[in-house]
């Protein structure tokens, strides 16, 4: 999706960090861990403080972006592509954040069957604003 109206572009951005914040604070992590990034697309990452049973000696990480929704992957270097193991699903994009947590939880500790491939999301700009917009508070 193409981020192109200037105050639906605010209030993902606004709305966006508040709904991260919330992911952060179920994981247990500081709201200072998480980075977002409103561009053309809208996305999120939050290193993860705990290790994959399937992936022991591997730093975590959890992302989202606006097409795939959430997911895990094991941390890359800057500039190079995380190896996705694996994706939340299910037809909610923004799903709330204890959900997000059940995931991270369910995968860490080996018990993950979800999807290995990302899952289509359509949400247009107008929906994705209104949805982070109810984070604002």
């Amino acid at each position: 999706m193409m981020l192109t109206k200037p105050e639906e572009r605010s209030r993902v951005e606004r709305g966006l960090e508040c709904y991260v914040r919330a992911v952060s604070a179920q994981l247990g992590l500081p709201p200072t861990a998480a980075v977002t990034e409103v561009a053309d697309t809208a996305g999120a990452y939050i290193p993860l403080a705990r290790r994959s049973a399937r992936f022991p000696d591997e730093d975590l990480m959890l992302a989202w972006n606006d097409r795939e929704g959430w997911f895990v992957g094991l941390d890359a270097d800057p500039g190079h592509t995380p190896r996705v193991i694996g994706y939340l699903g299910g037809p909610d994009p923004l799903p709330k954040p204890s959900v997000v947590r059940a995931f991270v939880d369910d995968l860490v500790a080996g018990h993950w069957s979800g999807p290995v491939s990302p899952p289509p999301h359509e949400m247009t700009e107008d929906v994705l604003a209104a949805r982070l917009g109810s984070y604002l508070g």
